[in-house]
């Protein structure tokens, strides 16, 4: 289904029945990825409400909101080409042959590698480690948090 945008000829929608509003409702609505989805109708089954159009409309749109999406900028090379990989790799059902198990290895210890950068331990572990002190006399801030230090005046240094 990706890549399979074409254009119709002028006035084929209105020979359908289908009004320009409806159109662009079912193009949005087409836009949620197709597990967010899923998910979107068994949630709403569950909470015993109806299925409306509307409500997908408004889950589209919030979703082209987002950082990286449709509306909101260039989509750049690299995460087009990881989500065409993502949705490639979850068609995937079954791996049986050696050969398939080796590159399956081998893509989750790429995976694990690019983990390590995005979030690197020691980063973790500095991000609690800093304190509040003051510019002047070097106290630590109390946890009252005043706006200025209470033995000097001086500001907060973070």
């Amino acid at each position: 289904m990706l890549g399979t945008k074409k254009a119709l000829p002028n006035g084929t929608l209105s020979a359908a029945g289908v009004t320009a509003m409806q159109s662009h409702a079912w193009q949005l609505i087409s836009q949620i990825p197709e597990p967010e989805f899923d998910t979107r109708i068994e949630s709403t089954k569950r909470a015993g409400r109806q299925l409306s159009s509307a409500s997908f409309v408004r889950a589209a749109r919030q979703y082209l909101r987002q950082p990286g999406q449709g509306g909101n900028g260039q989509v750049s090379p690299t995460l087009r080409r990881l989500r065409q990989a993502l949705e490639l790799l979850r068609e995937v059902r079954i791996i049986t042959t050696q050969r398939e198990v080796d590159l399956a290895r081998a893509i989750v210890s790429l995976g694990e590698q690019w983990a390590v950068v995005l979030e690197p331990t020691s980063a973790r572990a500095n991000a609690h480690a800093r304190e509040t002190t003051c510019l002047l006399c070097g106290r630590p801030r109390p946890p009252s948090k005043p706006p200025r230090c209470t033995a000097c005046g001086g500001h907060w240094d973070q």
